[in-house]
């Protein structure tokens, strides 16, 4: 996870990386999982 944090952001679209932050905002909507982690 941590690994692609650099590149992923070149290598995705922005509706790609809009769908991961939904996701993860649904299913931790107080943000306790990983906090400061890959998606923030």
């Amino acid at each position: 996870g941590l690994a692609k944090k650099r590149w992923w952001p070149e290598a995705t679209s922005d509706v790609v990386r809009d769908l991961h932050r939904r996701l993860k905002e649904t299913l931790d909507p107080h943000g306790i999982l990983n906090p400061g982690k890959f998606l923030d």
